[in-house]
C-alpha cells in the first residue's frame, strides 16, 4: 500500500516559521578559455588542453558546501537516524498502512517516507536496547555478540563493527549521541556521546524546566550540523557516515515545551488491553518485568495504572502516553531539522537517509507499562524508512526488515562486498562475510536491473534473554527455553496478538515446523569470525571441521529461515 504524498509545511504546529531547502538546483556556469595557437600540428594539443581546463574551473555542484559527486558513481553520504523505544503508531505513515484513523502528526517523517521507502514490517533484532545496539554495530545476532541484556558489557571481542568497514572505504565516520554499547570503535573519527536517560533532558511526570533550544536532541541535530559542514567544507570528495542517535521518546516521556501540551486534547491510538492479559504473558517476559505473583494486577507496577476491578486507569495512563506521542512529535521536527539541513545544502541527492529505531514500547499494550521487554508488536516492530532522492524509488511501500539489515544496507550502499560473494580469505576482515544481515539497499537502486525485485528478506528472528521469535507473513512464533513454553499468533487475522495458537491441534504442524526453523536457526548463531581466525588445524578432524565452515557466512542461518518461513506461509489450515 502506497503512502500519500504529504505536504511539506512551512510552519510547525505551533506557529513557528520553517525555513524550507530550495527546490531549484544551483546550475553550473560556463567555463570560457580562449586559447590560440598559430601552429596548425598543435591543434589537437590546443583542444585537449581546452577540455582539461574546462573541467577544473566547473563551479562546485553543491551551492553552499560540497563540490559535485556523482550520486550513481561514487559512495553515498549516509545519515542514519535512530530513535530510541519508539512504536510505528507515532508516526502517522504507518497508520496509514496499518488502515488506522489516528490524530498523530509527524509530518517530516511522513514526507521522508513519501520520497523514499518505507518498510511496514520491520522488526528489532531485539527489543532491548543495548543488545539491539551492539548487534546494529557488529551485525551479528545477540547470541554471537553476547550482549544479552542492557547490563551485560562489553561486547563479545575482536567482532568486526560497521565503521571498521566503513573507514576502509575512505569514509569519515561520526557518532553524535546514544551509543549503549562497548567498546566504542576507534574507527568514529568522531564522537560526542550522549547515553544517559535524562542526560539534558526532563524527569518523569515534572514539568519540563529545559527549553527546547536546550533540549538533547536539539543540540544533538545542531551538532550533526555543525559536523557536516564542517567535514564537507574541508573534504568535500570524501563521504561521510553519521550515526544521529536520539535518546527520545525512551522515558523519562517528558517532552520540552510546548510539546507535552501536544496531544492534550487529541485522540490517542487504541489501548490494547484486556483484563487478564498480564497473566497470559510469557513466564519468562513475567519474571523480567517483575510480574510473578497471582494474581499479577495486585503487584505494585501493575497497581499502579489499574483500577481495583482490574480494568485500565486512564487518568493515569493517558496521562503518560500524551507525553509519550508529544515526545515522538518532538523527534519528528528534530529529524525535520536535519534532512531539511541535507536538502537545503545540496547534498541531499548524495546522501543516504535511514530512519529506524532499536525497539518500540508496550505502552501499556498487554498489561505492561512503557517498557519493551517482549516479542509483540508493541515492542518488537520498530519503524524503518530510507530515502536518497533520484537513486531509491519514492512513495514505495516494502515488507520485511531486521535491524541487521540496516547495517548490511549502509554497508552495501557503502560497496563493501557482500556476504555472499566471498569465501574466508586473508582478507575476510575487510568484508561483511561474518554479518547476517541483508542489503535491501541495492535491490532498490532504480539504475539496476534488479528494480522491483522482490526483497530477500521474508521473515526475522528476534532474541531476548532466553527467548526467541520467528516472524513469517502470516505467523509469530515465540519459544522461551527455560520454560519450554511456546507461543503462536496469526499475524493477518488477529493484529492485536490475542488469541494463542500453541494449543490448537490445527495449527500443530504450523507450530512444529517454525519451533524446529527457529531451533536450527539458533544452533547456527556460532561466532564465524572468531573460528575462522582461531583455527587450530593441526589435527586431521580439526582440518575437515574447519573446511567445512569454511564455506559459511553469516547469512546462511538467515537464508536457511526464509525457505523454513515460506513452507509454513503455504501450509493450509
Amino acid at each position: 500500500m502506497a503512502i500519500l504524498d504529504t505536504n511539506i509545511r512551512i510552519s510547525d504546529e505551533f506557529g513557528r516559521e520553517i525555513n524550507l531547502p530550495s527546490s531549484t538546483p544551483t546550475q553550473p556556469t560556463v567555463c570560457k578559455k580562449h586559447l590560440a595557437m598559430s601552429c596548425k600540428t598543435c591543434v589537437l594539443f590546443a583542444l585537449f588542453v581546452v577540455f582539461n581546463l574546462c573541467s577544473l574551473c566547473q563551479p562546485h555542484q553543491f551551492s553552499t558546501l560540497t563540490s559535485g559527486r556523482d550520486a550513481q558513481n561514487t559512495s553515498p553520504n549516509i545519515l542514519l537516524i535512530t530513535s530510541d523505544q519508539q512504536r510505528t503508531d507515532s508516526i502517522n505513515a504507518y497508520n496509514v498502512i496499518d488502515g488506522k484513523s489516528s490524530s498523530i502528526q509527524s509530518p517530516n517523517l511522513d514526507r521522508l517516507a513519501s520520497e523514499g521507502v518505507i518498510f511496514k514490517d520491520s522488526f528489532s533484532v531485539s527489543p532491548v536496547c543495548s543488545p539491539c545496539r551492539n548487534s546494529l554495530l557488529t551485525g551479528v545476532h545477540v547470541p554471537v555478540h553476547g550482549v544479552v541484556e542492557n547490563t551485560v558489557t562489553p561486547h563479545k571481542a575482536g567482532l568486526t563493527t560497521y565503521p571498521d568497514l566503513l573507514e576502509k572505504e575512505g569514509y569519515y565516520n561520526l557518532l553524535i549521541g546514544k551509543s549503549h554499547f562497548s567498546p566504542m570503535p576507534k574507527s568514529f573519527h568522531y564522537t560526542n556521546v550522549h547515553t544517559g536517560n535524562t542526560d539534558m533532558r526532563c524527569q518523569n511526570y515534572t514539568e519540563c524546566d529545559i527549553d527546547e533550544d536546550d533540549f538533547l536532541e536539539t543540540y544533538l541535530v545542531n551538532d550533526a550540523m555543525d559536523q557536516i559542514k564542517k567535514h564537507v567544507e574541508k573534504s568535500s570528495e570524501d563521504p561521510f557516515f553519521l550515526h544521529l542517535s536520539f535518546v527520545s521518546p525512551h522515558p523519562p516521556s517528558t517532552p520540552p515545551s510546548p510539546w507535552e501540551s501536544k496531544y492534550v486534547d487529541a485522540d490517542l491510538p487504541d489501548l490494547n488491553y484486556r483484563p487478564g492479559d498480564i497473566e497470559k504473558l510469557p513466564n519468562q517476559t513475567r519474571i523480567l518485568l517483575g510480574l510473578t505473583e497471582n494474581p499479577p494486577e495486585t503487584q505494585s507496577r501493575a497497581k499502579a495504572w489499574l483500577n481495583e476491578d482490574g480494568t485500565p486507569n486512564y487518568d493515569v495512563i493517558n496521562k503518560e502516553r500524551r507525553l509519550y506521542y508529544g515526545l515522538c512529535a518532538y523527534v519528528d521536527e528534530q529529524v525535520g531539522r536535519i534532512v531539511d539541513f541535507v536538502d537545503s545544502a545540496g547534498i541531499g541527492e548524495n546522501t543516504l537517509v535511514i530512519f529506524t529505531s532499536d525497539h518500540g514500547s508496550f505502552l501499556y499494550d498487554h498489561g505492561i507499562d512503557n517498557d519493551k521487554h517482549g516479542f509483540m508488536d508493541s515492542s518488537l516492530r520498530v519503524p524503518l524508512i530510507m530515502r536518497m532522492k533520484g537513486t531509491l524509488p519514492a512513495n514505495v511501500t516494502k515488507t520485511f526488515a531486521s535491524t541487521l539489515d540496516v547495517t548490511a544496507s549502509v554497508l552495501g550502499a557503502a560497496n563493501v562486498v557482500k556476504p555472499n560473494q566471498i569465501g574466508y580469505g586473508s582478507d575476510a576482515n575487510t568484508t561483511s562475510f561474518f554479518m547476517s544481515g541483508y542489503d535491501l539497499f541495492s535491490p532498490m537502486k532504480m539504475n539496476e536491473r534488479v528494480y522491483h525485485k522482490q526483497l530477500p528478506r521474508r521473515a526475522v528472528a528476534s532474541t531476548e534473554f532466553r527467548g526467541y521469535a520467528v516472524c513469517t507473513t502470516k505467523y509469530k512464533l515465540m519459544y522461551f527455553t527455560e520454560q519450554d513454553e511456546v507461543k503462536l499468533f496469526d499475524r493477518i487475522n488477529d493484529l492485536n496478538e490475542v488469541n494463542d495458537l500453541s494449543t490448537n491441534k490445527d495449527y500443530d504442524v504450523v507450530k512444529n515446523k517454525l519451533l524446529l526453523a527457529l531451533l536450527r536457526w539458533r544452533s547456527q548463531q556460532d561466532d564465524l569470525q572468531w573460528a575462522m581466525e582461531n583455527w587450530d588445524s593441526a589435527a586431521e578432524v580439526g582440518i575437515r571441521a574447519r573446511d567445512d565452515a569454511s564455506v559459511l557466512s553469516g547469512i546462511v542461518a538467515e537464508e536457511n529461515l526464509q525457505v523454513a518461513a515460506d513452507i509454513v506461509d503455504k501450509i493450509v489450515i
